[in-house]
C-alpha cells in the first residue's frame, strides 16, 4: 500500500474553528448565458515559464484556500478567491460601486452550496483582469453581496473567480508548495501521468466533476477548491450504503449559512493516490458529491478543461492522520457578529462554561473579526491554551481553553446528539 497516502478521517467538524466545514461559494447560475462565456486568455511579455510550461501565480495560501491579488478594469489591487467550484465568477457589491461604468442589468438566479436560491439582477463586464503574468480579457462578473462568504474566510474578499475563467487554459493547485500555476491550453493532453498521479475523466463542460469510489459505491464528485471541507456524498450513495445521517456543524455559501448532515462512511474513499478510511463526510442534496481542500490538503491537483482531465497527485508514503484536536463548539454569523452555535457534550467549551448563543469576542487577544485565512481555525487547535473572550446577556466573559483530542467514544457521542 506504499503508493496510498492514508488518512484516517474522524469528527472533522466539530469546530474547529472558522473554516472547518466552509464551503464558501459553489456558485451556479443559471438563466443569462452571456456569463458562461470563457474570457480571452493572455500572458504578460516577458515571464519566464517553467520548464512544464507553467506560469506561476501571486496567490496567498490562506488557511484552505488559494486568494489571488489582482487589477480589475487598471483599479485594484483587489482580493479573488480560486474556486473550481463556483460555475461562474462573482465580485462584491463594493467593488461594483467602484466601476458603474461595468455594471449592467442580468437577470438570473444562482444556487449555492447549502441549496439557496437567489435572485441576482446585475453583473459586472470585466474588459481586463490583470493578476501578475495572467491577464485575462472581457470577464463578466455577478455582483453579490459576500458579507456570509467574508466572515467564513475570516477576511476581506472582493470577488470569486470561478471555474469558467481557467476554460482555456490548465492550472495545478499545488497544496504542499502553497502555489498556483498556469499554462496555455490542454498541458494534460500532451504529458505522460507523473509518477504517482491518477486521471480522471471530467464529466461536465461546466463543472470539473470526476467519478470515485466512495466506500464500495460508485459516486460523482464535483472538485471544489473554494471549499475547505473534507469530502461530500449524495443522498444516493448514503441510501446505498444503509447510513443515517445526522445533524451537526454548519457551512456557508454565497447566500448564507446552514447545518451540515453527516455521515460516516463504513469504508475508504478512494481519490487515486489519496483514500480517507471511515470518514465522516457531508450529505448533498444535489446530484453530485464534493472533494474539498480537507482531501486535497497534501496533493496537487491539475485541471485541464480543454483536454477534459483532472489529474491527482500525492506522496507515495502511507500516513495515518491523527485525531484532530478541537475545542468542542461550532459557530455561526448573525448580523456580522460571531456565535456559538452549538457545544459538544463533555468538550472543553462545555467544561470552560461557554453555552449556545454565546458571542465570540476574542481570541488570543486578536478580535475575531480580524483572524483572517483560516487564523480563527488556527488559534482554536493551538497546542498551548488560549483566552477566549466571549459575551453573554450583555456581560463579558474570559476561559482558558485547551484544545484536545477526541477519543472514538466521545465522538460517537458527539454525532448522536
Amino acid at each position: 500500500m506504499a503508493d496510498i497516502r492514508y488518512m484516517r478521517a474522524v469528527w472533522r467538524s466539530l469546530v474547529l474553528g472558522i473554516a472547518a466545514a466552509a464551503a464558501l461559494s459553489a456558485v451556479q447560475a443559471a438563466g443569462c448565458a452571456s456569463l458562461a462565456r470563457a474570457p480571452a486568455l493572455a500572458f504578460i511579455d516577458g515571464v519566464e515559464m517553467s520548464e512544464d510550461g507553467f506560469v506561476p501565480l501571486p496567490v496567498e495560501r490562506c488557511g484552505s484556500y488559494f486568494v489571488i491579488e489582482a487589477r480589475v478594469n487598471d483599479r485594484g489591487p483587489y482580493l479573488f478567491l480560486l474556486d473550481t467550484g463556483a460555475t461562474t465568477s462573482v465580485v462584491s457589491r463594493r467593488l461594483a460601486d467602484e466601476h458603474p461604468e461595468a455594471e449592467r442589468d442580468a437577470l438570473t438566479t444562482v444556487r449555492d452550496s447549502t441549496g439557496a436560491v437567489g435572485r441576482i439582477d446585475s453583473a459586472v463586464h470585466i474588459r481586463d483582469f490583470h493578476a501578475g503574468p495572467l491577464r485575462l480579457e472581457r470577464l463578466d462578473a455577478l455582483v453579490m453581496d459576500l458579507d456570509t462568504v467574508q466572515h467564513a474566510f475570516g477576511g476581506r474578499l472582493d470577488g470569486i473567480l470561478g471555474y469558467p475563467a481557467f476554460r482555456d487554459m490548465t492550472v495545478r493547485f499545488d497544496y504542499r508548495a502553497g502555489r498556483v500555476s498556469v499554462a496555455h491550453g490542454g498541458m494534460l493532453g500532451q504529458q505522460a501521468p507523473a509518477l504517482g498521479a491518477a486521471r480522471f475523466a471530467l464529466r461536465h463542460r461546466n463543472e470539473p466533476i470526476i467519478e470515485i469510489d466512495a466506500s464500495g459505491v460508485r459516486a460523482s464528485m464535483l472538485i471544489d477548491t473554494g471549499s475547505s471541507s473534507l469530502a461530500s456524498v449524495t443522498e444516493r450513495v448514503v441510501d446505498e450504503l444503509g447510513l443515517e445521517p445526522v445533524h451537526f456543524g454548519s457551512h456557508s455559501g454565497v447566500l448564507k449559512s446552514a447545518r451540515r448532515r453527516v455521515v460516516t462512511l463504513p469504508g475508504d474513499l478512494r481519490v487515486g493516490p489519496v483514500a480517507v478510511g471511515n470518514a465522516t463526510v457531508g450529505v448533498s442534496r444535489k446530484e453530485r458529491g464534493l472533494i474539498g481542500a480537507g482531501l486535497l490538503s497534501d496533493s496537487v491537483l491539475t485541471i485541464d478543461q480543454r483536454s477534459g482531465i483532472a489529474q491527482i497527485e500525492a506522496h507515495d508514503a502511507v500516513w495515518v492522520a491523527s485525531r484532530p484536536r478541537t475545542i468542542g463548539f461550532d459557530l455561526t454569523w448573525s448580523e456580522g457578529l460571531m456565535h456559538v452555535r452549538a457545544v459538544m457534550p463533555g468538550g472543553p467549551a462545555e467544561a470552560a462554561g461557554l453555552r449556545a448563543g454565546d458571542r465570540l469576542v476574542s481570541v488570543g487577544g486578536v478580535p475575531s473579526d480580524r483572524l483572517a485565512c483560516g487564523g480563527l481555525g488556527s488559534a482554536l487547535r493551538s497546542r498551548e491554551p488560549v483566552l477566549v473572550v466571549f459575551e453573554r446577556e450583555g456581560q463579558r466573559r474570559a476561559a482558558l481553553l485547551a484544545a484536545r483530542r477526541l477519543n472514538p467514544d466521545e465522538m460517537t457521542a458527539a454525532l448522536s446528539d
